[in-house]
Formats: structure tokens, sequence, C-alpha cells
């Protein structure tokens, strides 16, 4: 039998749905980056490949596809059997896909629901809609292996436990609930080879990428009334756990096989059972496994010693469910914390250097305006990495959503509203949905204010005071002598030259070998582009700081011990720029510093500028062009390296941006001085590869870094901007056809743009309005170094 399971898309204006393999489906920003693992599709895929069945699994959500595209992958497969996993919010759209394959798919394919809507748990649900054949109860895998043996046997479906079916006549027959699979490692490991397993992205603490998301348990013994999963997908309270030498090796096997950087224990509980927990990480310990990893746990369930054995085998983050500051709604939610405790053991977590993210909501029953500022103070005073603020949700079928239809205090049975991130569908005795709304705005409002102050969110390591040198390098001959010369001279001696050559034809390797033995070099095999040579410079250097210089540089004796030594001196800068003058003229300046306007355009800060001691002064600025800069280390690790689909050009922008976002301060420091040649290997700024780069590349900064706050009310500003600059390479360097055609290749690899945006912005630790501010100052800058050049 041909089965085809799928996650079917999901969106609306600004958003992203979130279904399979969440447990509180709802809406994420499009800038965001979050997507969990559809287990119970990949499982259910694996079990009906044990049976020779032939599977299609595609998630149209995590694949970024368009319902059009989703149903051509289902009509090309050509299944007998279609199985989409649903929910509550999502019902609405969920079942007019369905009624549009029937009508393609004609009557002899059928079409079964599964996963979070406990509406569909009741036989007048499929009464109601001729085009559905099958709903899977709860836990659905075993269930959908029953239903295809019997399908192919055509045998009687009265027998096939947690299946609700139509009979030949036309009566709708609830089989009783299967029971919950008893043994977890009866199950094949999740058939993850179908989906785009890269894009699944739950990283607490900024675990390394890519990451990849597994279970050990099922289930949670606990009673919270807000619970989904335990109460409808489950139906009870039972949990259940697999061999802890079963998850090591999945593991094991995950991050050797499959190349991932981190795992995720995406269970309902994870923490439960110290001697489970301990042999798994004896586990991973004995097999010398030192990947990072997070988990979902219970606070109050995590004892020292627990936390300990974590620890040692490579714990890196965990979340916890806080929910609220207030004990008496802790007990009447079922959550039954002790506050107390919880403190002590999220600090005990911090201690030991494990870095948290911690979930609270608003709305609760005893949710009052009070206990909602308590709520706030108590996330602001734990001081995460990162925190969850949402409004309670009930969902039908849980004990919650029961309560409050009795008391009348479900305001809204719109499903699509039932999101909990912006939408309150509950009121309590003294809070409206409104004030329930406006209160989870102000906490994330507190939050942004908090880690704004707090950036980076831990002083940055000072680190062994070493340097790597980074010098890409394609055909410039010419200019290495007076460079690697003036770097010869250097005061700082805890440091290594690094020439990363391009693929040269001008005899650069053979020279710098004969001239310069002390000089590591890195050849590569094609010219792959200044952000590429960097890297891998980068990635075999050594130290606490990393500084890239171009070939047609000259430095001063004492430029990198200044660089270093402030670094070292201010531990939260991230980076520094230097004061580079043109080469031929040191009275001149080439750049202090980069800028950006909210038009995107870019700018080197002094340009043409005369020096006249109006930039002898140490100041925070934008950005440090690569020509000479240097970056801490550490600062690279949480933000990343150079991207390298820039190629050349604005790459330095694109980092400085990404490190602002981050929360990495760039400091000038006048004292490091540079002598520039500029565009020593293209010949001409002017060049038509110059220009193509260049305008390619800001369409990039703009989609990639810009936050949609700045975007949107000055598209005209922006629209403007890139006018100008098809008319200045029109007649001022006479290469339209190659702005042209970059600003087509910008807007054309905008998916690929968009898709890292949702990373960066996602992961920003700055607000918008001081992004804003940032910008405005930029202006200001331009505007002032502008008049000087005119007073000239």
């Amino acid at each position: 039998m041909r089965v085809f399971l799928g996650n079917s898309p999901w969106k609306k204006p600004g958003f992203y749905g979130v279904r399979a393999g969440s447990r509180w489906p709802h809406f994420e920003e499009e800038h965001h980056e979050y997507m969990p693992f559809p287990f119970f599709l990949a499982y259910a895929a694996a079990v009906l490949e044990e049976v020779d069945h032939e599977v299609l699994l595609a998630d149209g959500i995590a694949e970024g596809i368009s319902e059009k595209e989703f149903i051509k992958r289902i009509t090309s497969f050509s299944p007998d059997l279609i199985v989409l996993e649903v929910s509550t919010i999502s019902i609405k759209v969920d079942l007019g896909l369905a009624k549009k394959l029937r009508n393609i798919a004609g009557k002899d394919v059928k079409i079964a629901f599964c996963g979070l809507h406990a509406y569909m748990y009741q036989p007048h649900f499929l009464e109601q809609h001729a085009f559905l054949d099958f709903i899977l109860v709860g836990e659905y895998e075993y269930t959908l292996k029953d239903l295809t043996a019997h399908l192919e046997k055509e045998q009687s479906l009265e027998n096939v436990p947690g299946l609700i079916f139509r009979e030949a006549g036309g009566n709708v027959i609830a089989n009783k609930r299967r029971p919950l699979i008893a043994n977890l490692d009866e199950l094949p490991w999740p058939a993850r080879q179908y989906l785009p397993i890269k894009n699944y992205h739950d990283e607490p603490g900024n675990i390394p990428r890519p990451s990849v998301q597994i279970q050990a348990s099922r289930g949670c013994p606990f009673g919270c009334i807000f619970c989904a999963w335990p109460q409808i997908i489950y139906g009870n309270r039972q949990y259940r756990t697999r061999d802890p030498m079963d998850v090591v090796d999945e593991f094991e096997w995950l991050v050797k096989n499959w190349g991932f950087k981190s795992v995720y224990f995406d269970d309902d509980t994870f923490n439960i059972g110290k001697a489970r927990v301990q042999k798994i990480c004896e586990g991973l310990k004995a097999r010398r496994i030192e990947t990072p990893w997070a988990a979902m746990c219970r606070a109050d369930t995590m004892t020292p010693e627990m936390l300990e054995i974590m620890v040692a085998s490579g714990l890196h983050a965990v979340k916890y469910g806080v929910e609220t500051a207030h004990q008496g709604i802790l007990k009447t939610s079922g959550k039954r914390l002790n506050i107390e405790k919880v403190k002590k053991t999220i600090l005990r977590t911090h201690e030991l250097g494990v870095k948290t993210h911690l979930t609270f909501m608003f709305g609760l029953p005893g949710e009052t305006r009070e206990t909602a500022r308590q709520t706030i103070e108590l996330a602001l005073d734990l001081n995460p990495e990162s925190v969850q603020f949402s409004i309670a949700t009930p969902f039908p079928g849980s004990i919650f959503f029961d309560s409050l239809e009795k008391q009348g205090l479900i305001t809204h049975h719109d499903f699509s509203k039932y999101d909990g991130f912006r939408s309150a569908v509950v009121r309590t005795e003294s809070l409206s949905s409104e004030d329930l709304e406006k209160i989870v705005a102000a906490a994330n409002a507190s939050w942004r204010r908090n880690i704004s102050k707090r950036r980076p969110p831990k002083p940055l390591y000072r680190g062994d005071g070493f340097a790597s040198v980074i010098i890409p390098n394609f055909n410039g001959k010419v200019f290495l002598k007076p460079c690697l010369d003036s770097l010869a001279q250097q005061t700082k001696k805890d440091r290594k030259i690094i020439l990363v050559d391009n693929a040269s034809t001008d005899g650069s390797v053979e020279f710098v070998n004969r001239h310069y033995p002390g000089v590591k070099i890195i050849s590569l095999t094609s010219n792959r582009g200044f952000a590429a040579a960097v890297n891998q410079g980068i990635g075999q250097g050594k130290g606490s700081f990393v500084a890239v210089l171009n070939n047609d540089t000259v430095v001063t004796p004492n430029w990198l011990e200044v660089l270093c030594g402030f670094l070292e001196e201010n531990p939260r800068i991230g980076f520094c720029a230097s004061k580079i003058t043109k080469y031929d003229n040191t009275d001149i300046i080439d750049s202090v510093g980069h800028g950006i306007m909210r038009s995107g355009y870019t700018f080197n800060v002094g340009d043409a500028v005369k020096d006249s001691g109006q930039y002898d002064n140490l100041r925070e600025i934008f950005g440090a062009p690569a020509a000479a800069a240097v970056y801490r280390r550490s600062m690279l690790d949480d933000i990343g390296l150079f991207d390298e689909d820039f190629y050349m050009y604005l790459e330095d922008v694109d980092l400085s941006f990404r490190a602002q976002l981050r929360g990495h301060k760039c400091m000038y420091v006048p004292q490091a001085t540079v002598r520039h040649r500029g565009a020593g290997t293209t010949g001409s700024q002017y060049h038509k590869d110059n220009v193509y780069f260049i305008a390619r590349n800001t369409i990039y900064v703009l989609l990639k870094d810009m936050p949609k706050q700045i975007l949107k009310p000055h598209f005209f500003r922006i629209f403007g901007f890139i006018i100008y600059l098809q008319l200045y390479h029109t007649f001022r360097s006479f290469h339209p056809w190659s702005c042209l055609k970059g600003l087509c290749r910008g807007l054309k690899d905008s998916r690929q743009m968009l898709v890292k945006r949702k990373r960066i912005l996602g992961g920003k630790r700055i607000s918008d309005d001081h992004i804003a501010e940032m910008l405005l100052s930029c202006e200001a800058e331009y505007k002032r170094f502008k008049g000087e050049k005119a007073k000239k």
C-alpha cells in the first residue's frame, strides 16, 4: 500500500504556523526559526516501512512550500491513503485542504486525520465531513499500522483500536481507544530521511547547529490542567521510557552519521527517574561523545546530583516550565511546583554554567494584575538566557477547557484565535481578554529592555591573548612585501600570520614561501572569494583574537598590540575598527569605521576627508571594515563567521550588523593606524565586478539583517536608494548592467536570505528601537563628514 503522511503548509501574512510536533500549535513570526520535529509522523512512517509499505512523508511547514506544491507532491506519489496531522487552531485550514484533495484524488483514495484536535475524536466530526474517511485517535503509529493491514486484506475495521471510520452504508463507528505503546523500544527510530532535517530548530541556550531533536520518553505523570498532549494525545498520565542504551545509540548515530553538532531531548519531561537519566549520561561519557545537548526538564524533579551528572556528560541548556510566580495558582492549575525550590534549582543550574529557557503564562485560574506583576518580576530576577511569555490557552478536551466553559470564562470559540502568544480567548475573574493581551505584551517589552541592558548575556572571556592574523590573497603578490614586512615588525609577539590564497596565478604562494617562511599558507584550489578565504583562516587559526587584514595594507608596528590590548582591557567589546588612511597620502582618511542608513546605504565614515584630528578620539561605531579589523573569537562563535554567499564586498557590513543585533559593541581605536590602497585585487572601485557584488550584497544585507520595523516605514526611502544606485552606476561608473544584474540577483536570492533572516532576527538581543537609534546615529555621522568634504 502507498501511504502519504504529511504536515501541510499553514501560514498567514507575517507568520508561519507550527503544528506537527508541537505540544501547543500556534503561529510564529516569519523572521523566527523555531520548528519542532514531527515525531509522531516520523515514527509512523518508520513503522509502516517495517511492514513494507511504500511511504512518502512531507513536512510542508518545515520545507516552506506552498499548498499547491504540497498537493502536487501528494498527487505525484499517487497514494492509496493520505494521512494528515492536524490541530485545533489550524482545523479550518486542514479541512479546506482535505476537501480539495478529495476533489482531486477521487473517492478511491482514503483520507485520514490525526493529531491534536479532541473534537474530531467524536463520531459526529466524521459525520459532518463526508470527504474524510478515518480519524486516528491519540497516539497513532500502531493504529495506522493496523489500519493499513486491514485495508490491504479487506478485513473489517471494527478490530482496529483507536480508529473512527465510516462503514460502507455511511454509519460512523468509533472503536475503543487504543492503549498506549507500553514498550517504546518496539518502535523503530524515526524516518528522518524524508524530512528537511536541517530545518528543524529548537536550540535552547543557542546549542550549536546543525541540531537534532530526539525523545527518550513519552508522557508526563503530573496533572497540569492546561497541558494538551497528556490529556488529549495520550489520554492519561502514564510515563513511558526508552532503554537508556538505545537512546545513547541513537544519539551517537545522529552525531556520527548525520553530522549533528548538538542534540535536544524534546521529551514531555526528560528528568524523571535519576537512575535512568544517569545511565544515559554515563553512556554518553563512556563512548566519549562530547556533543553538547539540552533537554526539557521539570525544575522540582531536578536534584543537584542529577544536574551535575548531566553537566558532566555535556548538558549545555535546560528548558524549565515555571508558568507563574504565585504558589496558589500553581496548585489550582495542577502544576504543583514549589517556587522556592524552582529558584534554587535554576540558580544551581546557572552556577554550573548551564543556560536556561524558562516558560511563563498569564491567565491561569486566579490570575490578577498583581500575580502577573509578580511573574514578570520573577522572570527578570531569574535572568535566564531566554524566556517564553504566553497566554493560557485551553484546548478542547482538556480539564482547563471544560472548567472555563462551565464558568463562562471562555471568550472566543473561533479556534483560529487559539494562538496563545497574542490572542487571549479566556478571561479570569478579575482580568479581561484584552487585559491579558496587554499583560503579555508588557512582559515581552520588559524582557526586551532587560536583555538590551545586559548584552552580551555574560562578559566575554579575556582568553589567552594570542592572535591569528588572516590575510586573504588573490593575485596580490605586488602588495605582499610591504604588508608582510609591516606585520613582521609588530610589537605583539604572541601571534600567527596566516595567508589564505584564492588560487593565485601570479606566484604569490611561491613568493611568500621563499621570503616569509614563518607565515602559514592555506592554498585554496579555486577563487572562493574574500569571505570564504577569511573563514578558512579563522578555522585553522587559534587564540582569543582574530585579525583580518587586506593584502594591500601596511600597519604601524603597534597596530595589533593596540587593538588586542584594548579588547583584553574591555571584555564587553566584541570587535574593533582601525584608523585607516589612504596609502599614498596619510593626511586623507580612508575609513574610521562602517555606517549604515535606514535606506540600506552603507559607507566608510570619514572617507576622503582630511585628517585634522577630528577622528583622534576613541568612539563606539556601527562596524569595522575587514580591511583592518580585530574580532574577539568568542564573538564569532556567538554570531557566526563571514557569510560566504557574499563572496566579496559588504560581508564585513553584514557581520557587523549581525554582531550589533546580538549585542556586541564595536569600538574605533584611533591609535591603531593602517595605510590602505583600496581595490588592490580588482584595480578600481568602479570595476564591473565590484559594482555587481556591491549591488547584489546591498540587497542581501537588507533582506538578512534589517528588521521589519525599519523596512516597512522606510520602504520608499529604500526604493529611492536602489534607484539612485542604478542611476549612479549608469552615469558615474558606466556599468549599468552590472548594477542591474546585481540588484536582480539579490532579489532572486531572496528566499535564501530570508531563511538566514529568521535565525538572525530571531536571535537578536537588542530592541528595534535601539536599532533605529543606531541607524539614525549613522545618518547623523554621514552628514557630519560629508559636510567636511563639502567645505574642502
